[in-house]
């Protein structure tokens, strides 16, 4: 039986499937090739991700049209229902247990209903982060 190679576009679109059991990922951007790591939260909205970006070290003036790699994967030490992590848990199951995504982003303004579904997590506070619109153009699984 011969095997097909998936497309990138069925490799985005499983991606897209797959991030909203995410919690959390990273932004990695760069400025004057200095790279940042952000933490963020995620909505998938179509064919678009909205990040909530901690603001950290970065401006959200200078990353506004800047090509952004995003990687969420299943949290780290949380312990499953038969003793297992995340990793062996989502192994188990036939799901991936992380997404990459590569693509360009904006800065933006969301809607009350999406900027209430992106909360900001624990390790920042109410007014720590700022919006980007993602649009990826490439997308891995792991």
């Amino acid at each position: 039986m011969p095997v097909t190679m998936s497309t990138s576009e069925d490799r985005l679109a499983d991606a897209l499937r797959v991030l909203p059991s995410l919690s959390h990922g990273h932004a990695a951007v760069t400025r004057y090739a200095l790279p940042y790591v952000l933490p963020a939260r995620h909505l998938v909205t179509g064919e678009t991700v909205l990040l909530r970006v901690t603001a950290g070290e970065a401006d959200s003036r200078y990353l506004d049209g800047t090509v952004l790699a995003y990687r969420a994967q299943a949290c780290c030490g949380r312990v499953g229902s038969a003793g297992t992590g995340p990793e062996e848990e989502a192994a188990a199951s036939g799901r991936p247990a992380g997404v990459h995504l590569v693509g360009t982003v904006s800065v933006c303004d969301p809607a009350p209903d999406e900027r209430a579904l992106l909360v900001p997590g624990d390790e920042e506070g109410p007014d720590t982060g700022f919006y980007l619109r993602f649009s990826p153009g490439f997308a891995d699984l792991s």
